[in-house]
């Protein structure tokens, strides 16, 4: 089974942590699961990923207002 999981940074880091622990759990009952994860969090790699799961990066947003959006950079 493979998994997709998208988790942009204008929400924090709770959304990508939150897929990772999924992730983790998936790889407990199934090990043969693979997890692809989008996200625009840099730190993403520093947060404990499990062998399964594997990294696009995307450009990073910044909060404009509560509905609008930007590039970070």
């Amino acid at each position: 089974m493979r998994f997709f999981f998208y988790s942009h940074d204008g929400m924090g880091l709770g959304h990508v942590r939150r897929h990772i622990a999924i992730a983790a759990a998936l790889h407990e009952t199934a090990p043969e699961v693979q997890v692809l994860l989008a996200t625009s969090v840099d730190e993403v790699a520093s947060l404990g990923l499990p062998p399964i799961v594997d990294i696009i990066k995307l450009p990073g947003l910044r909060r404009i207002a509560i509905t609008e959006f930007s590039s970070r950079r």
